[in-house]
């Protein structure tokens, strides 16, 4: 009799995660993007994307739903982040990128994530 075992829908994230920085695809996605923080306290630009980055990749359509990944000790060391950003802090540094349909729409990294190539 075969084990039925639970599955998780962020299981092959950290293959993924692994395939974005091995083609320097994401890398390249933080480079290009418009966005600058002056404040001291504002979150670094790369972990504002890795935040959003992982809530695409986790299936999540509202801003409330980046706080469940706070729980996840798994995928945000992997793509190097200090910290999982709130969803108040994505919402205003999302808002604060000039020209960001130009830069969204123009990035294959979104295509890849939302599988469709």
């Amino acid at each position: 009799m075969e084990q039925q075992h639970a599955g998780d829908a962020t299981g092959p994230v950290p293959f993924f995660i692994e395939y974005l920085k091995q083609a320097g695809l994401f890398d390249g996605w933080v480079a290009g993007c418009p966005l600058w923080f002056t404040s001291p306290n504002a979150p670094s630009k790369r972990d504002l994307l890795d935040t959003v980055l992982l809530s695409v990749l986790a299936g999540h359509y509202r801003y409330a739903y980046i706080t469940t990944l706070r729980c996840d000790a798994v995928n945000p060391p992997l793509l190097g982040m200090k910290k999982v950003v709130s969803e108040d802090a994505v919402r205003r540094g999302l808002a604060k990128i000039e020209g960001r349909r130009v830069w969204l729409g123009c990035k294959r990294i979104w295509t890849i994530a939302c599988g469709r190539c």
